[in-house]
């Protein structure tokens, strides 16, 4: 099953992302770049890593909440799936059956019409030669 592979693939990238970590500082500046980095990191220490790493874990933990439903909610998905897949079959067959049934009785229904047809032909016949000899003997009378 192609779709629950990429599936688990997607969930395993968004898991990679879920974790939020800090970045080093780097500076391309040349010769004073680990000087400016080192600044970075100390001045970063002092101002903001106190606030920003309980809000990181935070986040964090949200988000792998969040991969946690989300990864239950497939595999749900994929069990209603397998569930409903298992009901379709049996009505399909069914639906087959049924269309098979109507198909012969539409041409039993075909060879009942054509066979009352010529019932009802015959029958004419008979009357029409009896109308015609009534016709003719009422013609033939003097009375």
């Amino acid at each position: 099953m192609a779709d629950a592979a990429d599936g688990q693939e997607r969930l395993r990238r968004l898991s990679e992302l879920a974790v939020l970590s800090e970045q080093p500082f780097v500076s391309r500046v040349p010769v004073l770049g680990p000087l400016i980095a080192g600044f970075r990191t100390a001045w970063n220490n002092i101002s903001t890593r106190w606030y920003v790493r309980p809000l990181a874990h935070q986040q964090s933990l949200f988000n792998r909440a969040l991969l946690d439903e989300l990864a239950a909610l497939r595999a749900e998905n994929a069990a209603l799936r397998a569930e409903l897949q298992a009901l379709i079959a049996p009505l399909q067959e069914w639906l087959i059956s049924q269309d098979r049934d109507q198909a012969e009785l539409r041409h039993d229904l075909s060879e009942t019409a054509s066979r009352l047809g010529q019932l009802m032909r015959q029958l004419d016949r008979p009357a029409q030669a009896i109308g015609d000899n009534a016709s003719s003997d009422s013609g033939d009378d003097p009375a």
